[in-house]
């Protein structure tokens, strides 16, 4: 619990400046090394689908391919619009995930809640932003780091709920939900665990701000659309997440907490365990008064705790857990490590200790090029633009997985040629769906005969795919001329890409 203290000396401003500008330092490096990295990372293959979403020309294609995806369609309602203004660049394309974890850092400081001192907003304004699963969000064109923004401001809305039932405040919070919602469906369990804290706080009292429902129709209306669809990807042959078991739950809670490895969960944990008992002194009587805002931020806490728990339980009974879903609850998780940091009577050097452990782990920008480079090789930026080099009559494009064979078959050859599409090249796409059961080595062999023909082959043989299976076979082929032949230093890795050509007549 944190206890309000009253004349307790003032810690010097020497060390809130000093936490102030550590904090403002590393955001700045952080945002300029991941700025470097974002403008020359190929982009990885959900990436391209969300360009690919984003760039459709005409309204009925959009809502068609954002009906066939598996996400709610908010973030690629901004990124249509973002890309119709700056253009679908891969820095452009990432740019807005750098704006959206910048802007939920901003807002503990901009719009510090009750029950937080000025210190305390700038530690969980920087926790937020050195997050390191967020420092690798912000080169990633998805829909997470608008999900981070939306789910800082959703706790900060909702911690003035608890202290005030008042319609305005009810209205914001719903429509907050409902753009989580419409952003990612698992923001649910963030939604769930607030309205729980809502009902055992207020009764029969949240009556009096029922109308504010009524703003959550359109999301539900959507998922209710989209429901059939996502009841095709929940199919046990084409879910590609695993079911919940302990081990992938310890993996799910370090990265919650922000945690790479359990090194640095052991580090995080010893800083929060130390500032929390180097306790401010307490009254002569050792009374203890919990404060009424502070009760509020503690509650706002414990939805990331009782969220965490329903996830969990989803993840059990439906193979549909992955750890980047679990965002929504981040920012709780960091109020209440600031929370307790509060009560610390070193409180600014807690919170310096724990935004350099959060820094760390990406503070080598070699390590994050790393990063960029083993995610691209789930992609084929460079694959698709060697093949159009060459110019061949025709390109051939697999996604090896197991969810290709319910995709609309449009969709499969406008992701496949996003690339050439992007560059103006002209070349003819025929994707295919390759049955696991299959070899994709021979299937696309004979589809090209006759023409010279470039092929893209991704796959990921932690899935059930025709190259897990039948590995690639294009090594050392003379008749094609290979960027990528599914082989790292000779072997093949868990994840690749084929990108060759067959020319009719060799091309030196």
């Amino acid at each position: 619990m944190f206890v309000t203290v009253a004349g307790t000396q003032r810690t010097p401003l020497s060390l809130k400046a000093i936490l102030r500008v550590f904090i403002l330092l590393a955001a700045a490096y952080v945002i300029a090394s991941r700025l470097n990295v974002a403008v020359t990372a190929p982009l990885w293959l959900d990436e391209t689908w969300s360009a690919m979403i984003a760039t459709r020309p005409e309204w009925t294609g959009f809502w068609r391919e954002a009906w066939l995806d598996c996400n709610p369609p908010l973030y690629y309602l901004f990124l249509t619009g973002w890309v119709s203004i700056f253009g679908d660049s891969n820095l452009m394309l990432r740019l807005p995930s750098f704006l959206f974890v910048f802007l939920a850092a901003i807002l503990p400081v901009a719009w510090r809640p009750k029950g937080l001192n000025q210190t305390a907003a700038w530690t969980w304004a920087g926790l937020i932003l050195l997050w390191p699963p967020g420092t690798l969000m912000m080169l990633d064109a998805r829909s997470y780091a608008l999900m981070l923004l939306l789910s800082t401001a959703s706790c900060l809305v909702f911690a003035r709920l608890l202290d005030q039932l008042s319609h305005k405040l009810a209205v914001a919070w719903v429509a907050l939900g409902t753009m989580m919602f419409l952003t990612h469906y698992f923001s649910a369990v963030l939604l769930a665990a607030q309205g729980l804290v809502l009902i055992w706080r207020y009764r029969a009292m949240l009556f009096r701000i029922w109308p504010a429902a009524v703003i959550a129709v359109p999301g539900l209306g959507w998922f209710a659309i989209h429901l059939p669809r996502l009841e095709a990807y929940a199919r046990k042959d084409v879910a590609w997440q695993q079911l919940t078991n302990v081990e992938s739950s310890l993996g799910y809670l370090l990265y919650i907490v922000g945690a790479l490895n359990l090194v640095f969960f052991g580090l995080i944990l010893f800083i929060v365990i130390c500032a929390g008992f180097d306790r401010k002194a307490t009254r002569p009587s050792g009374a203890v008064i919990i404060a009424p805002a502070d009760r509020d931020l503690l509650l706002v806490a414990a939805t990331a705790v009782i969220g965490f728990g329903l996830a969990i339980c989803i993840g059990l009974l439906q193979a549909s857990l992955i750890n980047r879903y679990l965002v929504p609850l981040v920012p709780p998780t960091l109020l209440g490590f600031t929370l307790i940091l509060q009560r610390s009577a070193r409180q600014e050097i807690a919170g310096i200790l724990l935004t350099l452990a959060f820094l760390l782990p990406g503070i080598n920008p070699k390590t994050i090029e790393k990063f960029a480079e083993m995610r691209g090789m789930y992609g084929y930026e460079r694959g698709s633009d060697f093949v159009a080099t060459y110019q061949p009559d025709k390109m051939l494009f697999v996604w090896d997985h197991p969810t290709a064979k319910i995709l609309d078959q449009r969709s499969l050859v406008r992701i496949g040629g996003y690339f050439q599409h992007r560059a103006s090249v002209n070349i003819p796409v025929q994707a295919l769906v390759i049955p696991d059961s299959a070899d994709a080595n021979l299937v696309l062999r004979t589809a090209a005969k006759g023409k010279s023909t470039g092929i893209i082959w991704l796959y990921n043989t932690a899935d059930r795919t025709s190259a897990r299976n039948h590995p690639p076979s294009f090594e050392n082929d003379p008749a094609w001329i290979c960027r990528d032949r599914g082989l790292v230093a000779g072997k093949m890795p868990s994840l690749g890409v084929v990108a060759c050509v067959k020319m009719e007549k060799a091309i030196d």
